[in-house]
């Protein structure tokens, strides 16, 4: 572990800005877990840390850890906004996957986190139908967790298939109608689109 990790882990700002000043401290280093330190902050919700790196033109935005995941996937899924703003508009491929193959939209989705969703969606490339090792879509893993607002947001994107097989060759429509604690709202949405 470098000094950056453990100042990125305990949030001193002050001691990043002076660590990034020197040509010999690489901001993508890992640790023995394979997180960069920009990833440490981000898992922390640590904005002031996260900025910091993310100007840093060193800072490479899209590397993975060892489970593949990514600082964007990493904020989709905790629901973190201030920092799933800023790394959305400077990460070159939202559609990466992790080694379940789940992209950062599955992950707002799978958690019900809709403004994650959201500004996902916004992103013009943005893949809302791929699919993880189990054949799901975001739209599957949103119907699993029941969300009402995240279905809504998925739908109104406009190019979300509700027909989309997973690999137990279930649509999202079929998926909703089996599932007891799903509401009639649900149900009903799915197959009128």
């Amino acid at each position: 572990m470098t000094p950056l990790h453990i100042a990125a882990m305990h949030n001193r700002v002050d001691v990043v800005k002076l660590l990034l000043q020197r040509k010999d401290t690489d901001p993508n280093c890992e640790d023995a877990k394979g997180k960069t330190p920009l990833m440490t902050a981000t898992i922390r919700n640590y904005v002031g840390i996260f900025r910091l790196l993310l100007e840093d033109s060193r800072t490479v935005h899209d590397r993975s850890d060892r489970h593949g995941m990514t600082p964007l996937m990493h904020a989709s899924w905790k629901g973190y906004l201030e920092i799933l703003h800023s790394i959305n508009l400077n990460t070159s491929n939202p559609n990466l996957q992790e080694r379940l193959r789940m992209t950062a939209l599955h992950l707002a989705a799978s958690e019900s986190v809709a403004g994650a969703v959201g500004l996902l969606l916004s992103r013009d490339d943005i893949g809302p139908n791929s699919q993880d090792y189990k054949g799901n879509t975001p739209l599957h893993r949103a119907n699993k967790s029941g969300d009402k607002r995240v279905i809504e947001l998925l739908f109104d994107r406009g190019d979300v298939d509700p027909n989309r097989y997973n690999r137990h060759e279930m649509t999202p429509l079929y998926m909703a109608s089996k599932r007891a604690r799903f509401c009639r709202w649900s149900i009903t949405s799915l197959s009128q689109r």
